[in-house]
């Protein structure tokens, strides 16, 4: 190869290299680049949806332990304020809080059947707390803010009462609690607990 060709052929590759992208390169590369943007800001808010769905979901269930487990620790047969027509306590908030039916009759023959199980407070569906229709029970729903949301508090006591030689009383609870919040598409949890002499 003669030295004209080589200083053209290498005069060549450095255009070559100095060329740079076509137009059509970079409509792609731009297109291409587009939809990945696009595509993110789409993923963005669900993200954002699904964690704040999360965050209302652990609270609430932290402010529902919480009201069970002051429930769980008081005496079957508790009642702090005797007007009351439910067993009753005063919690960790000081407001009057119902955990039962007090039996229609305190007494009964000695032997005698102890009356049937009492089911009290919001209503129950599947086992769950049910949020879609009011709770007119008074002493069994209650509000609770946590870390600036606001929670609705509501529960349901099944209790069945023995007879102990003509006093009727509680011998077993099953406590239901439940709290809810306006989180959208937000699905409360009910945290149930026996509780038995």
């Amino acid at each position: 190869m003669s030295r004209d060709g080589c200083v053209r052929t290498t005069q060549k590759m450095a255009r070559d290299a100095q060329r740079g992208f076509s137009l059509i390169e970079v409509l792609v590369a731009t297109i291409v680049l587009m939809v990945g943007v696009v595509s993110l800001a789409q993923v963005v808010p669900a993200a954002v949806d699904l964690n704040q769905r999360s965050l209302a979901t652990s609270q609430s269930l932290v402010v529902a332990e919480r009201e069970l487990e002051q429930m769980v620790r008081q005496p079957l047969s508790i009642q702090t304020s005797t007007i009351a027509t439910d067993y009753n306590f005063i919690d960790l908030d000081g407001q009057s809080v119902f955990v039962g039916a007090l039996p229609l009759a305190a007494t009964a023959l000695p032997g005698a059947a102890a009356p049937a199980a009492v089911q009290h407070g919001c209503p129950l569906v599947n086992n769950q707390i049910d949020f879609t229709q009011a709770c007119a029970v008074p002493g069994y729903v209650k509000t609770v803010v946590l870390a600036g949301r606001r929670f609705e508090v509501r529960w349901n006591v099944i209790t069945v009462y023995g007879n102990n030689l003509g006093t009727v009383q509680p011998v077993n609870k099953r406590i239901a609690v439940a709290a809810n919040t306006s989180v959208r598409s937000f699905t409360p949890q009910t945290l149930t607990a026996q509780v038995a002499n």
